[in-house]
């Protein structure tokens, strides 16, 4: 039996890939053939009446090139660093690559539902891919014939309401899957109590790999490591994040490696004690936590691996009711 995954793997996010990558593992280890299938997002914001948002790697790439600039060095000794991804971008698509089964074919919302001609079945999540702000009902499985074996695990639906708009767009495809879980209790019980079903609380498929079996896809970074460091890896930079990051490393006295989200702009104070590191992809990524002293993160993903690694970690910032970070 073939399954077909759906999910965010495309996006240069490294809990994405790495959830993606993990899930696709464990079902191979349950002796399914299965591939994760290329789907260019089109989702509906549904705080906003008849928008659509096209998330393609081609229209995220544009939108960040447009914002690289040069690091510029301010009056009061701060530093405004601007990405340049390309080198991250390469190593994030050879991971997957090299790494991962991906479908042949690229499928849009108009033409997945030829997908049924490939798969036996089709599995969809993990992560925030029922995100209550940005529907696609693709990520429910709405395309797959009713014959089909349709399951849901660990869909990240971290919120405990539906608006009247977003229950009519959500539950109809929800009621048509087979098997139905959650990532978060919140959205389990969300759902429980809107369809009458029993939703199942499930971990997010990073956690069903050993800190053994990441360690074995974990590569060093070409990049000259401290020996002692803490790694931040921070999403939603501020002012007031930069300052605890400065102020951590200055009372540990310990560096800071940090990799900024995608596309970032941040402003360091202090910088000389921060390196900040571009040429990291999912296996990179890995091993930095692994070998690190400290973990500083709001990342979702940033926290599961500095558990995984039984590192001390401080989380800088509460995860808000809709996780937004990966």
């Amino acid at each position: 039996m073939k399954y077909g995954i759906i999910t965010l793997f495309q996006n240069y996010n490294y809990g994405a890939t790495l959830q993606s990558y993990a899930l696709q593992r464990i079902v191979k280890e349950y002796g399914y053939d299965v591939e994760t299938i290329q789907y260019e997002r089109t989702a509906i914001n549904t705080n906003k009446t008849g928008i659509f948002n096209k998330l393609t790697p081609r229209k995220i790439f544009c939108f960040l090139a447009k914002k690289i600039k040069s690091t510029k060095i301010k009056k009061d000794n701060s530093i405004f660093i601007e990405n340049d991804d390309s080198i991250r971008r390469y190593l994030f698509d050879s991971f997957i690559k090299e790494n991962m089964l991906i479908s042949k074919h690229a499928y849009t919302k108009s033409t997945i539902a030829e997908s049924n001609r490939i798969y036996q079945g089709f599995i969809c999540g993990s992560d925030n891919i029922w995100n209550k702000n940005l529907f696609d009902s693709s990520f429910m499985l709405d395309f797959a014939d009713e014959k089909k074996r349709k399951i849901a695990y660990a869909p990240g639906m971290s919120t405990d309401h539906l608006s009247k708009k977003q229950q009519d767009l959500f539950l109809p495809p929800i009621r048509r899957l087979d098997y139905l879980s959650c990532r978060e209790k919140i959205g389990a019980s969300l759902l429980e109590k809107l369809i009458k079903k029993e939703v199942k609380v499930v971990l997010d498929p990073t956690l069903l790999l050993s800190k053994e079996q990441w360690s074995e896809i974990s590569v060093s970074p070409d990049i000259n490591l401290p020996p002692r460091y803490a790694f931040a890896y921070i999403c939603d930079h501020n002012t007031l994040t930069d300052i605890k990051i400065k102020e951590i490393s200055k009372r540990l006295n310990l560096p800071i490696v940090l990799v900024p989200n995608m596309g970032g702009e941040f402003k360091l104070f202090g910088a000389e004690s921060v390196f900040k590191v571009n040429n990291v992809g999912p296996a990179e990524f890995i091993y930095l936590v692994k070998n690190s002293n400290l973990v500083l993160t709001d990342s979702f993903h940033g926290t599961v691996f500095a558990c995984l690694f039984e590192k001390i970690f401080m989380l800088l910032e509460d995860f808000p009711i809709q996780i937004e970070c990966s």
